[in-house]
């Protein structure tokens, strides 16, 4: 798999708010600044974390009014899986002392964002921290995905477990279902389900292990225990426990491909 160019000087951002309003005064002033593409808004620490290990942003902006008891868990475990700078706005939950300590982690603060003059100074040093000006300067080469089998593929997820968050091997997992705008993942040690598109994810892992029998259904191939055809000649993958996993149409083919014909 392999990110399509983008143009050096935009940055990737994401954001943690779960204010309609924040976020519609944040996306104003992002607009006003320009050079940046906002590319999701999500309410939880979580969420923001499962996509930055499949798509790491350039920076995360944070809104400390609503979320401050998250800080330490994003800032710890956004430094395992990717360089984002993290950018705090509104100084709610947060008092002189911590805020020096979290700037000392990654963290900048500013005041609550009401315009493009209170972003684009600190974006400006997010962008010039990428050498972005200079597309061929090895600094300019984005790093891709931490925790990969090979550069290329994710050998693990962020998953929310027990209300903490751990790391999930791709191993453990068997199965994939869409759910909506999100996906369920089927793992040996339970099942866990990240707002993601299945596409994207499907494209993140190893082919050489996990196959699309469905729109809306990823397999991991060693986790099936046979395949069976029904007096339609339709397929269904037989999964430990016994479940059956419709193999649809259009996906037919190329698993037939991956099993030998």
């Amino acid at each position: 798999m392999q990110a399509a160019m983008q143009d050096p000087r935009m940055l990737r951002l994401i954001a943690v708010s779960s204010n309609r309003e924040t976020t519609a005064r944040l996306r104003e002033a992002l607009f006003g600044v320009g050079d940046v593409d906002l590319v999701a808004v999500f309410d939880s620490v979580e969420e923001a974390l499962g996509l930055a290990l499949i798509e790491p942003p350039d920076a995360v902006l944070f809104d400390l009014e609503r979320h401050s008891a998250g800080l330490d868990r994003l800032l710890g475990d956004l430094a395992e899986i990717s360089d984002a700078v993290v950018i705090g706005f509104g100084s709610c939950g947060i008092g002189p002392r911590s805020a020096a300590q979290a700037v000392g982690g990654g963290l900048t603060v500013l005041p609550a964002i009401t315009k493009a003059e209170d972003l684009r100074d600190v974006l400006e040093s997010v962008r010039g921290r990428r050498r972005g000006s200079d597309p061929a300067s090895p600094a300019a080469q984005r790093p891709g995905p931490r925790g990969l089998t090979d550069g290329r593929y994710l050998s693990r997820l962020l998953v929310r477990s027990t209300g903490r968050v751990r790391l999930l091997a791709v191993e453990e997992i068997l199965w994939i279902d869409a759910v909506h705008n999100a996906v369920k993942l089927h793992a040996r040690s339970g099942e866990y389900r990240l707002r993601q598109s299945i596409t994207a994810l499907a494209e993140a892992l190893d082919p050489a292990y996990f196959v699309r029998i469905h729109r809306s259904t990823v397999v991991r191939l060693d986790a099936v225990v046979e395949f069976r055809t029904n007096a339609r000649g339709q397929y269904a993958a037989i999964m430990p426990g016994g479940g059956a996993l419709t193999v649809s149409h259009s996906f037919h083919d190329a698993l037939l491909a991956r099993l030998g014909g």
